[in-house]
């Protein structure tokens, strides 16, 4: 099941001698576990995710939900993973609830990394509070 919502959100980037607006879009990852001990309801998972969104100073537009996927399968090879991964553009950001439930295993989440660094997309785990990316 997809809940893609909303066509992204404007900002306004500035330059030495021009002002530029691009559009940047804020995806949220829920992955509905079928693991009793990791499950945290979609309710749950949405208003934590869009809480700490706010806190950040971003607002969700996207809203993918997970709900077949092992835990254990690399995120871009996930249903809504690889749909999220197909359509994340510079400046984009993805926020998680929990870092497991992205970082499938520290190769694969090691490469997820490095990709979203160089492709300029911005990966916030709410359990860590960072950008873990470290795009900018």
């Amino acid at each position: 099941m997809t809940e893609f919502r909303g066509f992204g959100r404007v900002s306004t980037v500035l330059s030495k001698s021009r002002v530029y607006e691009s559009f940047m879009t804020v995806f949220a990852y829920i992955f509905l576990s079928e693991n009793e001990d990791q499950r945290v309801f979609l309710s749950e998972q949405q208003q934590l995710i869009a809480d700490f969104a706010a806190r950040i100073g971003l607002a969700i537009d996207e809203l993918a939900i997970e709900e077949t996927e092992s835990i254990r399968t690399p995120f871009v090879k996930r249903d809504q993973g690889e749909k999220i991964i197909n359509c994340l553009e510079p400046g984009d950001s993805l926020i998680a609830l929990r870092t497991e439930w992205v970082l499938a295993s520290a190769g694969d989440g090691g490469r997820l990394i490095d990709r979203l660094r160089k492709n300029g997309v911005s990966l916030y785990c709410v359990d860590l509070e960072e950008n873990i990316s470290l795009a900018s």
